[in-house]
């Protein structure tokens, strides 16, 4: 049962760099196929990096920005997976890092998904412990603890059915979403595009009529990175730098490891954003988002 790695990026050459070296470190490329899809980025050195990679990537590159390009983005990863006969799609954007090696990753989610038809997506990583995340009954699957957040709606990352899309459709794309806020900053003809729900809820809500749950992996080996630079059309947002050392975060070492497998044995979660450390470099914020006023136009 193959497994589509797909990175998403647009403009941030530092964060995909990091992502995707923490992807050929810490997972084992024999065993996913990887592919690095770019949204029309025009930052110096992104064509240089792209053909730069080993020839067994897969790298597509769309010619125009366009509201909900993660989207499109996303559809045509997913039409891949149905053309090539992949059955699960792992969705990465740009700033997410891998953080250790776990060897049972691929062949887990694999049985996770043939045993529990009504998952409908798996995640390795966990939202920040401020949030809300409700109850959660504990599955089990080669060994590994999930826990089934019956109300949380899927999301627009993690490794996902493909079979999903054939009854959903694919994501809406060329559309301002209408919690979108930042139209005004991207410029776009508002008359020109239909405004809609944005990708993730639209998705998040077909698949909670259809039945399906998201399930957390209780062993989680990476992160959503914080304090990022984000891209509004022509222009990057917050400071931007390249990680000082080898990664943005530093890869645990076998004693947070430890942690994380005491807490996956006693069927706890351990929210992984709350152990990571930056690796020779200050945070500003533990957003998501840089909130600093510095403005770039790339």
């Amino acid at each position: 049962m193959r497994i589509l790695f797909s990175v998403i990026t647009c403009n941030r050459l530092h964060y995909l760099k990091n992502c995707v070296n923490s992807i050929l470190s810490f997972i084992d490329m024999d065993d996913i196929d990887l592919m690095v899809v770019d949204n029309c980025s025009i930052e110096k050195g992104y064509t240089e990096y792209l053909n730069s990679l080993p020839s067994n990537v897969i790298v597509k590159r769309f010619d125009e920005r366009v509201p909900n390009e993660l989207y499109r983005a996303m559809n045509y990863s997913v039409k891949f997976c149905m053309k090539n006969k992949i059955p699960i799609v792992n969705f990465i954007q740009d700033d997410y890092q891998f953080l250790y090696t776990l060897d049972s990753i691929l062949p887990t989610v694999r049985k996770c998904f043939t045993k529990y038809p009504k998952i409908g997506q798996i995640n390795y990583n966990m939202a920040w412990k401020r949030k809300r995340i409700g109850k959660w009954p504990v599955v089990k699957a080669a060994g590994t603890r999930f826990a089934l957040l019956d109300d949380k709606s899927l999301v627009d990352n993690g490794f996902t059915r493909v079979k999903i899309y054939k009854k959903t459709g694919f994501y809406p794309t060329n559309v301002i979403s209408y919690d979108q806020n930042s139209i005004k900053t991207f410029g776009f003809d508002k008359n020109r595009y239909k405004k809609t729900p944005n990708g993730e809820l639209w998705f998040g809500t077909a698949c909670r009529k259809l039945g399906y749950v998201r399930a957390f992996s209780l062993r989680p080996n990476q992160s959503m990175m914080f304090d990022c630079a984000y891209i509004r059309k022509d222009h990057r947002f917050g400071r931007y730098f390249p990680p000082p050392n080898e990664f943005y975060l530093k890869p645990f070492d076998q004693e947070k490891i430890d942690v994380v497998n005491r807490k996956h044995k006693k069927s706890k979660y351990c929210f992984i954003e709350k152990m990571v450390e930056p690796w020779g470099w200050e945070p500003t914020t533990l957003d998501k988002h840089n909130r600093e006023n510095i403005v770039n136009e790339i």
